[in-house]
Formats: structure tokens, C-alpha cells, sequence
């Protein structure tokens, strides 16, 4: 009987245990930290342009133990200018070897990237959150750099958190050069028959988007202007080779087809000098013709052709 007893007691005090267990909730998940790009969730390349947006936002809710970005690819000659910006001396770069920003223990690094306003403000541990202005990061790296065409840059952003959960991320940027508009001649002394050429060549690596020949000038000839302004829409001093063509064609230029979307272009002047030489005034003038270009990725570029007349 008393067997009986302490086996059921026994039970009971299990059933007990049981229900106390069953009773108590499990503990919430621990939320691993996030690195967030809006508009490139999957953090293809981007190419580098006056309207690239990337401002990459970290977050961790059990708080950032560490914070870490490490510039995994860039223009060697650049190793010595992100160099200069770190304290700690196992996290300078080397051709080998990526420089790496640790935004938690390095203050000379958080300073340059405050300044930078690559950081609104200096990351603390245990924070929850942080923003991280990569653009403005390939701004201050490359300003006063000449870069080569088709330069990369790559970040990898690292993240622990409290509970050492971590993250990594990569962003990679793409440089395509501005494009670029060489002259044959810079001055050109107009006489009558002109029968010369005069070139503009249009190198455009990002794909041309606009170009745009325009006439003008504090001196310039009035009787060319008004030859201008005759074949021009709306009697403009300006030509849109893209949305002109029946403009462009009355001066020789090249058609929006062979313009738009292409890397490469040459404006010959000739017979449009050649027909307006006989229309200029006997004074000493000097008229402006500027070709401006702009690519796909928003880059422009512009150049200057001085055509002067002298006194007959």
C-alpha cells in the first residue's frame, strides 16, 4: 500500500513538473541583424554617376557588437589615400591585402567618415541601427584621383551583433569615364569658300544620351547667327542632334539614329562654315561654337570651337 502511495506520489509531482514547464513561454528568437539596400535589394553592381543612390542601412535589434567595412577591390593607386584614414595598423591595405574601416574601435576612420558624411553620426556598441552612404564613401576616396576607365570598387560590410549573430554584404560599383569631345582645331580663322575640314569627335563609354551644338558669344557674328537661327527650330541658336533631325540635317550633322545610344560620333563643320563664310559681316567677330554631350549615366562633357572673322 505505501508502494502504491509513492508511485502515485511520484506521478503527481512529474504531472506537477509537467504543467509548470508548459505553462512558462518559450523565449522570443533572437533577430539576426539586416543590411538593406532600398532600390537594390540584391546589391547588384551599380555604376558610379551624379545620380547614384546608395545608402545602405544596417540594423541589429539584440545591438551592433561589431561593425566593420572592408574596400575588397579599388584603383591601386588609392590604397594610400583610404590608408590615411586608419589608425589601427593591422587594418591599413596593401596590394594584397583590403583596408578595412572598423567603425566601433577605430575613432581616426569614424572621424574622416563623419566628415566624409559617409556616417550621419559615430556608430556606438549596442546601437541598433546604422546608416552607411557608400556614394559619398566613393566621393571622398576619388576626389582630386584621375580614374581610369572602367574602374571597380568593392565594399563588404560586416556585422555582429550582441548575440554574435553575424551578416555580410557586398556592394560593387562600376566607373565608366565621362565622355569625351576632341577638336581638330580650337580656333578656326573663317575665310570665304572655307573648304577645311573642322572635326568634333564624341567618345561617350557610357552610351550618348544628348548632344547638343550651340552658337553664340559676347562678340559673336551677328550675320552667322542669323544664318543659324534660319534653319534652327524656333529660331533657336541651338541643335538637339537626338530630337532635331530635321534641324540637324539642314546644318550636315549626323542623324539621331547614328547619335542616340551610340559610344561614338564626329561632327564635320566644313560645309557649314563653308556656307556661312559667305554670310559674314565685314568686322572682327569671334562666334562660339560649343558642343555639349551628356551620357546615359547623367555624365556631361563640353568643348568650345572659336571661329574668328576679321575685317575685310
Amino acid at each position: 500500500m505505501k508502494r502504491f502511495a509513492y508511485i502515485l506520489a511520484a506521478v503527481l509531482l512529474l504531472g506537477a513538473i509537467a504543467s509548470c514547464h508548459k505553462d512558462k513561454p518559450a523565449p522570443s528568437p533572437s533577430t539576426a541583424p539586416t543590411i538593406t539596400w532600398e532600390g537594390n535589394e540584391r546589391f547588384a553592381a551599380q555604376e558610379i554617376s551624379p545620380v547614384l543612390d546608395a545608402t545602405v542601412q544596417v540594423a541589429a535589434e539584440e545591438g551592433i557588437s561589431t561593425l566593420q567595412i572592408s574596400v575588397k577591390q579599388m584603383p591601386v593607386e588609392l590604397i594610400g589615400v583610404v590608408n590615411a584614414w586608419i589608425s589601427i595598423d593591422n587594418n591599413k591595405g596593401s596590394s594584397s591585402k583590403a583596408p578595412k574601416f572598423d567603425l566601433l574601435k577605430d575613432s581616426k576612420a569614424v572621424k574622416q567618415l563623419v566628415d566624409s558624411k559617409v556616417l550621419a553620426s559615430a556608430p556606438t556598441s549596442g546601437a541598433t541601427s546604422c546608416s552607411l552612404n557608400l556614394g559619398r564613401l566613393i566621393d571622398s576616396m576619388t576626389e582630386n584621383q584621375v580614374l581610369t576607365n572602367k574602374s571597380k570598387f568593392t565594399f563588404e560590410i560586416a556585422v555582429t551583433d550582441s548575440e554574435g549573430q553575424s551578416l555580410t554584404k557586398t556592394a560593387t560599383f562600376n566607373w565608366t569615364s565621362a565622355p569625351e569631345i576632341t577638336l581638330s582645331s580650337e580656333t578656326v580663322a573663317l575665310t570665304k569658300g572655307w573648304n577645311t575640314d573642322v572635326k568634333a569627335t564624341i567618345a561617350a563609354e557610357g552610351k550618348i544620351e544628348t548632344l547638343v551644338v550651340s552658337f553664340g558669344g559676347a562678340s559673336a557674328d551677328q550675320a552667322f547667327l542669323s544664318w543659324v537661327r534660319k534653319r534652327t527650330v524656333d529660331g533657336k541658336t541651338d541643335v538637339d542632334l537626338v530630337n532635331e533631325a530635321d534641324a540637324a540635317a539642314a546644318f550636315g550633322f549626323p542623324s539621331a539614329a547614328s547619335v542616340s545610344d551610340k559610344t561614338a560620333v564626329t561632327i564635320n563643320f566644313k560645309d557649314l562654315l563653308s556656307q556661312v563664310s559667305y554670310e559674314m559681316t565685314s568686322a572682327e567677330t569671334s562666334t562660339e561654337i560649343t558642343v555639349k554631350v551628356t551620357d546615359q549615366l547623367q555624365k556631361t562633357t563640353s568643348a568650345t570651337l572659336y571661329i574668328t572673322h576679321s575685317a575685310e
